[in-house]
């Protein structure tokens, strides 16, 4: 599987993550995501000013992904694999017209436990 990146995220994000590119044939959100915030937060990115509201809007498309727990197809595999980060947490009730991002937390143990297995790949 191979996702292209660039340094400069931009319309791509829309062919790896958006909705549109979930029923089209050829794009690549393998995982199917349909998320009309993501789709809002790629729209955003796309358009920043500068690269300040760039990197953030990144951030906040990298949270999204982080928190939606997609299952990436695995072609002739018998098992299904997920990939997560459990240092991040969130409040159990939710604001009712917004994801809630802002609520989110880090975990320090958990993120110090994150940070030294990334150290020792």
């Amino acid at each position: 599987m191979n996702l292209p990146q660039s340094l400069n995220p931009g319309n791509e994000q829309a062919q790896f993550w958006g909705s549109a590119a979930a029923v089209q044939d050829g794009n690549y959100n393998y995982a199917g995501i349909r998320n009309p915030v993501i789709d809002e937060v790629i729209s955003k990115l796309v358009t920043a000013k500068d690269r300040e509201q760039q990197i953030t809007y990144t951030h906040v498309l990298d949270r999204l992904l982080r928190a939606g727990y997609y299952q990436i197809p695995t072609y002739g595999k018998g098992d299904y694999w997920y990939a997560y980060w459990n240092m991040y947490q969130q409040p159990k009730v939710k604001p009712v017209l917004s994801a809630g991002i802002e609520y989110w937390w880090s975990n320090a143990n958990q993120a110090k436990k994150v940070a030294q297995y990334l150290h020792q790949q």
